[in-house]
């Protein structure tokens, strides 16, 4: 009986984490493809973005890894506004990775960034917030 018992848990202890393994998030191979063939930066910049945020909560190093695209895209376009964005988003990032000080640096440089620029041309930073237009 003690045999039995010990043999039905382990069996129901595989089972268990296989459907675990199962229930991992897989990025969209919409996403995947958008983001590959995308024809220039703007187009990038918004469609990374959606993989952004798919990863936000649930996979940190995955979701800071497309912050951090975001903001080489940004920077390498010298769009200032952007780059300030995607610094907060990669210090949110890094506070729950317990990335502390990166974190901090991130915030500090973005704040200095946005209080010096007076641009108020940018690209879509994200699809819930619609950009007002300056009158």
């Amino acid at each position: 009986m003690r045999y039995k018992m010990k043999q039905f848990f382990i069996i129901f202890l595989l089972v268990t984490i296989s459907f675990g393994s199962k229930a991992q998030q897989i990025l969209p191979n919409s996403l995947q493809i958008a983001l590959q063939t995308a024809p220039n930066d703007s187009v990038k910049f918004k469609v990374s973005r959606s993989i952004y945020t798919f990863y936000e909560e649930t996979n940190r190093d995955s979701a800071l890894h497309y912050a951090q695209l975001r903001y080489s895209i940004a920077k390498k376009n010298n769009r200032k506004i952007e780059e300030a964005y995607c610094q907060g988003q990669m210090a949110y990032q890094q506070i729950y990775l317990g990335r502390f000080s990166e974190a901090l640096a991130n915030l500090t440089t973005a704040i200095q960034i946005a209080s010096d620029t007076k641009d108020a041309d940018t690209w879509e930073l994200t699809p819930l917030i619609p950009l007002a237009k300056p009158e």
